[in-house]
């Protein structure tokens, strides 16, 4: 039996541009899948129309199929989606997106396209991330050689390294998020959180925080970490604690 976790979330709007939270965040009531989705947008743009359909996606798919294969599915999906909207002249923007999941197998999966990241932190570990930012965490073809699309990678402009962009059809052109098994263990917790919270605080500070709250207070705690040093960015963070045993909530 596949443990239920429980998503603790806070997104809030920061100050470096009007209209809306560009963020969007989701997840289901069994806690097998959180995503995080951090919209961007030139002018004329509106990228809280790119996240909150990353979102839906994830919602739609999600109770369609929980294969190991999911996330890879929200990716192609929601780059098919942008597309149409795009050439039907919609303003709808970019997106980035951190998804963790727990598949029908019993993985744990955790995937990330842009410069949203996920962490994993144990009480007496270093700190596992997952965050490409500009290292290549995504491939062309599953015969595609690592090192070949390493190559590729650095020669690309900066906003398609970090996005799901409508300029460059990510899924269309066979690239999808590596997925990483996040292994995890007893008391762990588990953090998705969008670059407004991981831009202004560094990893170890994150994980500080991470252990001296209870999991229900931490998206707050964050995101004020998040104000404090920054405060600009909309910022959104989603936490989970892997219980203690499973089948525990």
């Amino acid at each position: 039996m596949r443990v239920k976790l429980q998503w603790f979330s806070r997104s809030e709007m920061g100050t470096r541009h009007s209209g809306a939270n560009q963020d969007a965040i989701w997840s289901s009531d069994d806690g097998h899948l959180c995503l995080v989705a951090d919209g961007g947008s030139r002018p004329g743009q509106h990228a809280e129309l790119a996240s909150s359909s990353c979102a839906r996606v994830a919602q739609e798919l999600y109770a369609a199929a929980a294969g190991d294969d999911l996330i890879e599915g929200i990716v192609r999906t929601t780059n098919s989606e942008l597309l149409r909207r795009v050439a039907a002249d919609e303003p709808v923007g970019t997106t980035t997106l951190a998804v963790v999941h727990l598949s029908a197998s019993g993985r744990l999966l955790g995937a990330v396209m842009g410069d949203s990241t996920i962490l994993r932190v144990r009480p007496d570990e270093e700190t596992f991330t997952v965050r490409p930012l500009r290292k290549f965490d995504y491939y062309f073809t599953e015969q595609e050689p690592v090192a070949a699309a390493d190559a590729i990678f650095v020669q690309l402009p900066w906003w398609m390294r970090v996005s799901l962009t409508t300029q460059l059809p990510w899924a269309s052109q066979g690239i999808v998020p590596t997925l990483i098994d996040l292994d995890p263990q007893p008391g762990d917790t588990l953090i998705v959180c969008s670059d407004g919270v991981s831009e202004p605080v560094a990893v170890d500070r994150i994980a500080t925080i991470a252990r001296r709250h209870a999991v229900e207070e931490l998206p707050d705690a964050l995101i004020r970490e998040a104000r404090a040093a920054d405060g600009g960015d909309d910022a959104t963070a989603a936490v989970a604690r892997w219980p203690a045993a499973l089948g525990a909530a």
